[in-house]
């Protein structure tokens, strides 16, 4: 028997109700010395009664109990040689046993080490034999089961009784015994072999950091095409998840999880990816590698000052259909201007919002190509609203904002959308500074379109599709702003990425691997609610997330009470030095350790000790229904230094016209 399924079958006996632990007692007697044990015979069965106890122990101890001088059925002093050796016999037949149900936490602890060390060979067999004799015997608590050849033999009831009374000369006080098996237990739980995991797992019970030769429903150590690495067990072995759930790190500065999560998996993972890059580096590093040996590459980089980048139209990707159109100009709308924006007064971000909605349904449908883009929408919420005298002031008349109501008119008559209409009724009635505000709300977050020409550009075509991900695997879309730019193109960002995500939820046939989105730094694009639904529907089409984040206190601040349950929502949680916040939130979630002897109870890792050096180079990994793991970190300019050296793609000058 292999020593897994003896461990696997022992377990099965401790916990089956009907289970007994039984052995023989010869496994007992056979620790004695023949001549020693002739005498404790001839002392128990009364061969010699009145022989001294240091002359029947000799160099075992005389510390046990008196010798008891038991005369089974005789008084006389010559003792019947026969009957002697007949009672022997019988003892020596007997096998010990007590049921599974009897024993305490404790002694389950403490048969599954001493079996945990038998199965690495650190105790012999008879060792072991001899130990779970007398644990079977319990100090005398158990079942006494005579060979069936002298089942109704009428000295057996002499026998039991001589039984006892040998065992307790041989024999320490049951308490004493497991005291020494629990130091002999516990003195190997640091060997270095899987008896010692086996122990310290038997002395804790509750928690336990997952072993990575285990197995794992949710991890592999296997090479699988799909799965992304999280980190490196003790003996260098990539240790992965290939699930379709989402993912997310928390990991302070410095702590390396751009070159020990996200580079990796960008030069290994072959399925497409959406890369929020805000440091340049993950373009740089990874996209030569990806389009050489996966699929084509895009950089969305609208503040790279030598123009290095791909276009984007958001514009190009609304439905003809005039039904969905609203749907996808609502998102423009919401993304660009969040619900819960951060406003003093959420009145005028919400009517900024409705007006941002109109004009952008309005150039979907009214614009000639060349003008369907962001870069419109500006100019017609810069159109004049004040006027002193409303529709009556001959300036308004002169102005194109009457002819740019008119429009709405006709299109909300034409494609039935009456809100069209309600906002330009609205602002032809309050033509003030109220309505000024309200326009003034949503040119906020759109204002860097009248400054930058670069963005003009980059949002004036698309060089690629959304559904690219899906029907092209191994394509990559790197969004490239760096971290003083990415709150000013926050509301780009998050049209773009959500804009990806709608489509690909909408379209889900074509790519068999999951598309994954590296979104780093993702709390500052605001809070995203789009994002809990993403990780609660995503998996059903494919798409799944990796979210990054410096710190807990950056998603409490952005999510509120929503936070944590996002934390949660992610099948895979991984930390890297996480500062007192998140050491606080992760130490319950490690769960606690309770030792099987003293019974103490403590956090199998406190926050403290998650703070400290212990685990400063390690990432802590927790996951929904497993135990947390605790992996090594391997850095990708050692470990994948060639494959970093393929420089990047240009961007051909035709792309950026």
């Amino acid at each position: 028997m292999t020593p897994s399924l003896f461990l696997s079958s022992l377990d099965a006996l401790l916990n089956d109700p009907a289970g007994r632990i039984s052995a023989p007692v010869a496994d007992i007697l056979a620790t004695i010395p023949d001549r020693q044990l002739q005498k404790i015979f001839d002392g128990a069965l009364g061969e010699h009664p009145m022989v001294s106890k240091e002359d029947i122990l000799g160099p075992i101890g005389a510390s046990g109990v008196g010798i008891l001088t038991y005369f089974l059925g005789s008084a006389q002093r010559g003792y019947d040689r026969g009957k002697r050796l007949k009672l022997e016999r019988i003892i020596r037949s007997y096998t010990v046993s007590r049921p599974s149900i009897s024993l305490t936490d404790q002694e389950k602890g403490l048969v599954r080490g001493m079996a945990a060390l038998r199965a690495g060979e650190h105790i012999s067999g008879r060792e072991y034999e001899a130990f779970l004799a007398e644990f079977a015997y319990g100090g005398g608590q158990c079942a006494v089961i005579a060979d069936p050849h002298w089942q109704g033999e009428k000295h057996e009831r002499d026998a039991n009784q001589g039984l006892h009374a040998v065992l307790r000369v041989i024999l320490k006080p049951y308490q004493q015994f497991l005291a020494q098996t629990a130091n002999t237990v516990a003195g190997a739980r640091h060997v270095t072999s899987p008896a010692g995991s086996e122990i310290g797992t038997f002395l804790n019970q509750g928690s336990r950091w997952f072993e990575h030769t285990a197995p794992s429903g949710t991890f592999t150590t296997a090479s699988n095409m799909g799965d992304l690495t999280i980190g490196w067990t003790p003996d260098g072995k990539p240790f992965r998840y290939g699930g379709d759930e989402s993912l997310i790190t928390i990991a302070a500065p410095g702590t390396g999880k751009s070159q020990v999560q996200v580079i990796p998996n960008l030069l290994s993972y072959p399925g497409s990816a959406f890369v929020l890059d805000v440091k340049g580096e993950l373009w740089e590093a990874t996209a030569g590698y990806r389009e050489k040996h996966f699929g084509p590459v895009y950089r969305f980089a609208p503040t790279d000052p030598a123009g290095n980048t791909h276009a984007y139209n958001p514009f190009d990707f609304v439905s003809a259909d005039p039904i969905q159109a609203a749907v996808d100009c609502e998102l423009i709308a919401s993304q660009i201007i969040a619900p819960d924006a951060g406003g003093k007064d959420p009145f005028w971000d919400n009517r900024g919002r409705d007006y941002l909605f109109t004009f952008a349904l309005a150039v979907a449908f009214s614009e000639p190509a060349e003008r369907r883009n962001l870069a419109t929408v500006m100019e017609m919420l810069a159109v004049p609203v004040n006027f002193p005298d409303g529709v009556a002031d001959a300036a308004y008349w002169a102005s194109p904002t009457p002819k740019l109501m008119a429009r709405l008119k006709a299109l909300a008559q034409h494609y039935n959308i009456p809100a069209l209409a309600d906002n330009a009724v609205a602002v032809e009635s309050s033509l003030n500074d109220r309505i000024d505000g309200v326009f003034d709300a949503a040119r906020r977050y759109l204002s860097i379109f009248s400054r930058s020409v670069r963005l003009r550009a980059a949002m004036a075509r698309s060089d690629w599709t959304p559904l690219a991900l899906r029907e092209q695997p191994g394509t990559t879309v790197y969004l490239c702003l760096s971290g003083d730019d990415i709150d000013t193109y926050t509301p780009i960002v998050r049209l773009i990425i959500q804009q990806h995500a709608n489509l690909l939820l909408r379209h889900t046939v074509g790519s068999r691997l999951p598309i994954t989105f590296f979104l780093d730094e993702f709390p500052q694009l605001g809070n995203m609610a789009s994002i809990l639904r993403l990780l609660d529907v995503g998996r059903g089409a494919k798409l799944r997330l990796w979210l990054f984040a410096q710190y807990l206190g950056q998603l409490r601040d952005t999510y509120g009470k929503r936070a944590d349950g996002l934390i949660n929502a992610c099948r895979v949680r991984s930390f890297m030095q996480p500062d007192n916040q998140a050491a606080s939130f992760l130490a319950p979630q490690l769960g606690t350790v309770v030792h099987l002897f003293s019974g103490e109870k403590k956090p199998l890792a406190e926050p403290y000790e998650l703070m400290g050096r212990a685990y400063a180079d390690k990432i802590i990994v927790t996951a929904r229904g497993h135990d947390p793991v605790l992996l090594d970190k391997r850095y990708a300019y050692r470990d994948f230094a060639d494959e970093m050296a393929l420089s990047p793609p240009r961007i051909r000058l035709s792309q950026q016209a």
